[in-house]
């Protein structure tokens, strides 16, 4: 007990005698029992006697020369401990100025630390009063510091002292943007880095990574605190930690729109696109290597189902924007228009593409999602609108329907008996009044439904023949002969008494002769050929029974089409 005990006297005392042997220009610190000095940077100290003692005193090196650090305790903090709190902290601060050259030629004032023997404060102005760890105040005799062992713990001190030594830095450089409210993104985010850079690996910040993962969805980058770190850590991986130093004199602009566009013109977009999506793929790591611990949030998901879909995805400047994009059982179209901003896409975990497939085949019993990240640095911020078109003939899967599913009285060939699109459409320019005589050319004459699902309709051999004649006033007759093939191929299925026609391709040859009153003959020939991926969709009530085949079509605004078939094998 006795041996304990000479111990500790025997620290304490060094830590007392230990100013008079630091070498170099002693620093014209204030008296830290003067009335308002502690209360300076620890409002809770006003108005009260204070009995403030030095317990250590050390000289740095920075890149702007050597710095004094004094350490000093009130006569309420317990004696015990002071040794190892000041070793600690000690420890922060000489690692803190050995790794300051690596981020620019930046520098402290002299600082003052009190060890405080307060009960930390909650935060007057966080929802979830988080303790304050430390907290600074520049003053005419340099940085003034207050640390929390009761809120850090003695393992926790040295690296609270890291970061607020990085605050004491941004207090001497930045004194005019260091404490305004649009700077604390970067006051507390890259004051977070720093800590982490000084002692990496500690998984200290994991709090403010979830809080990232929280908020980053809705708020801007330029809008946070303490989270941002993220963003730094990605920052310093990327391009090493002198660009926190250059990102921090770029921004040195007051107000949150100024600093918007300081940020948009010091990274290109590209950049801020890879933060995007290297936080959406997990891959940012903390100095020293260790993987951020995120749970990123997906996005809102949009869904493309039955039928064309647009979606809109918009965030506002500096927001991550991210979305998952669900397609159903189909075939889509896919399309992208008022783009603002980058992104990117993936499909499970695979690698970011710039556009999305312009078709995307879903013919399983899961939707294909592809996710989305984004980010837009302009006034405008980000928008995107995504448009899809389901073609209406594959179904789901978009394989053949099996034979044993099909109605097998549907299976054969059929010829046109009666009805159909050319007898509609004579029947509507007889009732013009305009023609004298009219025979118009019949239409898919023949009809083929294979036991596979496939279809094909085509004329007769040579061609579907037809004519017509008008007779103007005067008596003068103007006639008309015509050649039409019109042969059309898809696939075929039924679902009760509904015929599916899902018309794929389609060829169109038609010889035309027109004799004018004088007996003069001009020909007209054209071939046409359709081929493409989307489809027509066809649906057709039917009636099959033994040799014939009935169908009726329902037409928008006009009045239904019936076919007769009679089957030929």
């Amino acid at each position: 007990m006795r041996a304990a005990t000479l111990i500790r006297g025997l620290a304490l005392a060094a830590g007392l005698f230990l100013p008079l042997l630091v070498s170099g220009p002693a620093a014209a610190f204030g008296d830290c029992s003067a009335p308002g000095y502690l209360a300076s940077v620890e409002e809770r100290m006003e108005g009260l006697a204070v009995d403030c003692t030095e317990v250590d005193r050390f000289q740095i090196e920075t890149p702007k020369g050597g710095r004094q650090v004094r350490i000093v305790r009130t006569s309420e903090l317990p004696t015990t401990d002071i040794p190892v709190l000041v070793r600690e902290i000690r420890r922060g601060i000489e690692q803190s100025a050995a790794r300051l050259s690596s981020v620019g030629a930046f520098a402290p004032a002299d600082i003052t630390i009190w060890i405080s023997h307060l009960l930390p404060e909650p935060a007057a102005d966080d929802e979830e009063l988080d303790e304050v760890d430390g907290q600074i105040v520049g003053a005419d005799d340099g940085c003034r510091m207050a640390l929390y062992p009761a809120s850090t713990g003695r393992r926790g001190l040295a690296i609270t002292a890291a970061h607020e030594f990085f605050h004491c830095v941004q207090a001497s450089e930045f004194p005019d943007t260091y404490d305004r409210a649009s700077s604390s993104w970067w006051v507390e985010g890259t004051a977070e880095w720093f800590a982490n850079l000084v002692f990496p690996g500690t998984g200290t910040s994991d709090g403010f990574v979830s809080e990232f993962d929280s908020v980053s969805h809705d708020t801007a980058l330029t809008a946070m605190e303490y989270e941002s770190v993220v963003f730094f850590f990605w920052l310093g991986e990327r391009q090493g930690s002198g660009a926190i130093g250059r990102l921090m004199r770029a921004v040195q602009q007051p107000g949150e729109p100024a600093q918007q566009d300081a940020l948009a013109a010091f990274l290109p977009a590209e950049e801020w696109q890879d933060f995007a999506e290297a936080y959406l793929s997990r891959r940012i790591r903390q100095p020293g290597g260790r993987a951020i611990a995120s749970s990123p949030f997906p996005g809102d998901i949009y869904v493309w189902g039955e039928g064309s879909h647009s979606h809109e995805i918009s965030a506002r400047r500096f927001i991550l924007a991210r979305a998952q994009l669900e397609f159903g059982c189909g075939v889509w179209s896919v399309g992208e228009q008022s783009v603002a901003g980058t992104r990117a896409y993936r499909e499970g975990s695979g690698s970011w593409q710039e556009e999305l497939p312009e078709r995307i085949v879903s013919d399983g019993g899961t939707p294909r999602v592809f996710q989305m990240a984004g980010f837009g640095t302009g006034p405008e911020g980000f928008s995107l609108r995504i448009e899809a078109f389901k073609d209406a003939c594959q179904g789901c899967p978009a394989t053949a329907a099996a034979t044993g599913s099909l109605d097998q009285c549907l299976i054969g060939t059929w010829e046109l008996v009666s009805g159909g699109y050319g007898a509609m459409i004579e029947e509507q320019l007889r009732q013009t009044g305009i023609f004298e005589h009219i025979d118009y050319p019949d239409l898919h004459r023949h009809f083929v439904l294979e036991p596979n699902g496939r279809y094909r309709q085509s004329p007769s051999e040579g061609g579907e023949s037809g004519s017509m004649s008008e007779r103007t006033p005067e008596g003068k007759l103007w006639q008309g002969f015509s050649n039409l093939r019109l042969e059309t191929e898809g696939s075929w299925s039924a679902d009760g008494n509904v015929l599916q026609l899902c018309e794929e391709q389609k060829s169109v040859s038609v010889d035309l002769t027109v004799i004018d009153p004088k007996g003069r003959e001009e020909r007209l020939d054209q071939d046409h050929e359709v081929t493409g991926t989307l489809s027509l969709l066809r649906s057709r009530e039917y009636e099959c029974s033994g040799n014939s085949l009935s169908l009726i079509e329902a037409l928008p605004g006009a009045p239904a089409v019936r076919w007769e078939y009679r089957r030929q094998q």
